[in-house]
């Protein structure tokens, strides 16, 4: 209800936070949800302070510390950036509508620069970005929901399809829809932005969350070479200091890219300009294994546990004996959580023919080891474990060194198919799909994306379970058939997957990326598998030592 005064000198579409909820009482100090269309963020407390950020209405924040009417922010949204924003901006979680604590519920988010939503006494106006649950939808209109449980109506153009089209060219649309915006350093919307904050927001439209700042982003890995970079692709150019990543822009095809410059705004310009072409640095391809949506936002305490000494490891096994064994396998995949991805071609571990490498993993290590620490009860056992999972036959030590690395699994689809790796459940889980196989196999059956999403929904999928992700065969190099791996963890409800993302290196790039906790969901909006088959260890067939 809007006081009777604001009803005498707002016009319809102003908008003040008593549209949307009274003044905040923290029922939880630790969450609490944006109350305006847009929030500035402070590096310091204090409005006299430099904006760093900015976050929308409904956007949730951690408190993390208070200070004289300001509340020190950690944003999981953007990759748990940090600052200070008012509290008579904030909302806490104890007095919103359930629907925006349960992330099992259905949201969409706003892609338009600025969206009128019809509330049952006035307008307001929301800006792209904002992602609010869903009540109810029809062919014309979405019924969404505010904090404070009241449904506000949008019509159904102006909110995003996360993967009902490319990703990246999706990102470069919005992106020129936002031309001629003025440059704000911090800013996130369409009154304006920077230039981190554009690629930030284009991808967050497209349902993929990546980092916030230009040099975190350029970090991401999915490095591209320069002439292979294509549309949506992030470009990164040091305009400060020389080698040092200053600003980001979206390749927008045929030699030109959008930014928000802070000379002209959202702006395009041509990669070969002598000022751009002599400060260009690198390219990065958002996919399904560089951003990802933000982590739980105690994932990094829970996480990081590697490297370990044999001590702690044992130490762990024996506390966590007593659990079931796909939330073994779950609870020492997540430890990985944040380690550097192995870009080494071949893997560390069989390049320096050793068992245990737990300082970078590749997503077959994170799958081998998380699995053989889940099945042993000491550091030893572990790595005999290894010996009998990770081979053909069985692998053989030679003094600290594996002698036969070459007898090994190279393919993610010979150890599902040796039955070693758990029992596959892709069949029990709901209706398959086929593919032409490769290396003696006619065809490879599989759980596509829309099965996968049920499975995940009904608890069909458990913790534990390996997931091996099925390659389009147009996209086959060298006949593999799974080209990536991962385990997966529920978690109130919610099924997330862990998994070592990241790139090769190759002689043009580096590679890059890290272990992540992604939400299930997310992953399969975004990925360009086709699917999964599913592997299974069970209690009554596992043989621990």
């Amino acid at each position: 209800m809007i006081p009777r005064l604001f009803r005498h000198i707002l016009p319809i579409g102003f908008f003040l936070a008593s549209v949307f909820l009274p003044a905040p009482a923290f029922a939880d100090p630790e969450a609490a949800f944006a109350v305006r269309p847009v929030v500035s963020v402070y590096r310091e407390p204090a409005r006299s302070s430099e904006q760093v950020t900015q976050i929308l209405y409904a956007d949730r924040v951690d408190i993390l510390d208070r200070k004289r009417g300001w509340a020190r922010v950690r944003v999981p949204s953007q990759r748990n950036y940090e600052g200070w924003v008012r509290e008579s901006l904030l909302v806490g979680a104890g007095i919103v509508d359930s629907r925006h604590l349960d992330e099992s519920t259905p949201r969409r988010t706003m892609s338009q620069a600025r969206v009128q939503a019809v509330l049952p006494r006035g307008r307001v106006t929301l800006y792209a970005g904002t992602t609010l649950p869903v009540a109810s939808e029809d062919a014309r209109n979405a019924k969404l929901v505010f904090l404070d449980g009241r449904e506000v109506t949008v019509p159904r153009a102006a909110l995003s399809v996360p993967g009902s089209g490319g990703a990246g060219l999706g990102a470069v649309a919005f992106a020129k829809s936002l031309k001629r915006t003025r440059y704000q350093w911090g800013g996130m919307t369409n009154r304006g932005i920077d230039c981190s904050g554009l690629t930030f927001l284009a991808y967050r439209i497209q349902g993929i969350a990546i980092e916030r700042d230009s040099k975190p982003q350029s970090e991401m890995g999915g490095d591209v070479p320069k002439e292979s970079i294509e549309a949506g692709d992030l470009v990164f150019f040091a305009l400060d200091k020389p080698g040092v990543v200053s600003h980001v822009g979206l390749y927008a095809g045929d030699g030109r890219f959008v930014h928000a410059s802070k000379s002209g705004g959202v702006r395009e310009n041509r990669m070969d300009e002598a000022y751009f072409r002599d400060r260009f640095v690198k390219a990065v391809r958002v996919s399904s294994s560089t951003p990802t949506p933000p982590l739980p936002p105690d994932a990094g305490r829970r996480g990081r546990l590697f490297p370990a000494t044999d001590e702690e490891i044992a130490r762990i096994q024996k506390d966590i004996a007593g659990r079931p064994v796909g939330e073994r396998i779950a609870f020492w995949a997540e430890r990985f959580a944040g380690l550097p991805y192995d870009t080494d071609p071949l893997g560390a571990y069989v390049r320096e023919s050793r068992i245990v490498v737990d300082n970078r993993v590749d997503c077959m290590y994170h799958t081998f080891r998380s699995a053989e620490l889940a099945l042993s009860s000491t550091p030893l056992a572990a790595a005999e474990k290894a010996l009998a999972l990770r081979f053909r036959t069985k692998g053989r030590l030679d003094g600290e060194r594996v002698a036969n690395y070459d007898e090994r699994f190279e393919y993610g689809e010979d150890m599902i198919d040796s039955g070693k790796w758990g029992r596959e459940i892709t069949k029990e889980l709901g209706p398959v799909a086929a593919v032409p196989g490769t290396r003696g196999r006619s065809k490879v059956e599989y759980l596509g994306r829309e099965s996968l999403t049920r499975a995940a929904g009904t608890g069909s999928l458990k913790s534990g379970d390996i997931l091996f992700w099925i390659k389009d065969p147009k996209k086959r190099i060298v006949g593999e058939i799974v080209g990536h791996i991962g385990i997966v963890m529920r978690e109130d409800e919610k099924a997330y997957m862990i998994h070592a993302g990241g790139v090769k290196a190759n002689g043009k790039n580096a590679g890059g990326g890290e272990v992540k906790k992604v939400l299930l969901s997310g992953y399969l909006s975004g990925t360009a598998f086709l699917g999964a088959r599913v592997a299974r260890f069970e209690e009554d067939t596992v043989n621990r030592e």
